[in-house]
Parts: structure tokens; C-alpha cells; sequence
């Protein structure tokens, strides 16, 4: 008997559901890489994960660690958003969205914003404004997600990212 739940605990450890998810990334600075449609996006991500793009961040290490904190508490708030079958059907969007403290000066206090152009990547998509507006819903009312204050003090206005709906 004693191996029967063994064996049955095995296989409920073994059984899980495929890694859906929403995947997040920053949108390169350098003029390597153009990332304003779904092709160029997706080849730029494809280079990535291939190890064929060289991180020319010139950025203080203080910035690199808050910007790399923020991107963190993104994803982790990205992944809930979406079920399995909103997954299965999103597969393979891309979006391009901004988190910005818009176009104000350093003494200005912080103003977190979600900015889209709907020109880019499948921005006009269904899932692309779905994550918008949940996106907008979470950063105007969690200070969790309020810019950076050592980026914006860097003088970085603007967060430039890149949502992957992956179904695998």
C-alpha cells in the first residue's frame, strides 16, 4: 500500500501544466537592433536567447540593479494575468510597451505611467491592449510599481519593454 501513494505522489509531482507565460523584456537602446515591428521583435529575442546580443549598457550599476528589481516585480505581476486558454490563443504576440515618468523635470515627484503606440509590435491586438490596460490598472495603484527614482535621477525618462505571449 505504501508504494501505491508513493508511486502516486511521483506521478503528481511528474504532471504539470506547460510553462505559459508572459515573457518580459527591455527593449535594446543601441541602434543594433530595431524592435518597433513583430518580426524585428521577434528575431531581436531569437538573437537573445541565442546568446548573439552583447548587453552594451553603459548604465551605473545602481541603475542596472533597480532597473533589474523592476523588471523582476513586471514579470511576476505579467505572469497572473492571464489563464491557460487566454495563453493558448495569445500565443506568439508580441507587444511593446513604455512604463514612463513622462517629461518631467528630476525635482518632479514620480509619476508612473503606461504608454502604448498602437504602430508597434501587435500593439493594436487584443492581448496587447489587454496587458495595457491591466498594466495601467496596477501601475497607478501600487507603489510597488512606481519608477525607479534612481532611474529617473539617471536621467533614463523611460522603460521601453517587450511582452512575449509563449505558449511552451
Amino acid at each position: 500500500m505504501m508504494r501505491f501513494w508513493a508511486f502516486g505522489f511521483l506521478c503528481f509531482l511528474c504532471v504539470g501544466e506547460a510553462s505559459a507565460d508572459v515573457k518580459v523584456f527591455f527593449a535594446p537602446k543601441s541602434t543594433t537592433y530595431e524592435t518597433n515591428t513583430s518580426a524585428e521583435i521577434k528575431k531581436y529575442l531569437e538573437d537573445l536567447v541565442g546568446g548573439k546580443v552583447v548587453d552594451l549598457s553603459d548604465n551605473p550599476k545602481a541603475v542596472n540593479k533597480s532597473l533589474g528589481e523592476y523588471l523582476k516585480k513586471i514579470k511576476g505581476k505579467t505572469s497572473v494575468f492571464f489563464g491557460r486558454n487566454e495563453m493558448s490563443k495569445y500565443n506568439g504576440t508580441v507587444c511593446k510597451i513604455s512604463i514612463t515618468t513622462g517629461n518631467t523635470a528630476p525635482s518632479d515627484p514620480i509619476l508612473t505611467q503606461v504608454f502604448t503606440l498602437g504602430t508597434l509590435a501587435d500593439n493594436n491586438s487584443e492581448p496587447c491592449r489587454e496587458l495595457n490596460n491591466k498594466l495601467m490598472s496596477v501601475v497607478s495603484r501600487d507603489d510597488v510599481f512606481k519608477y525607479p527614482a534612481v532611474v529617473k535621477d539617471y536621467g533614463m525618462l523611460s522603460m521601453d519593454m517587450i511582452f512575449y505571449f509563449n505558449n511552451n
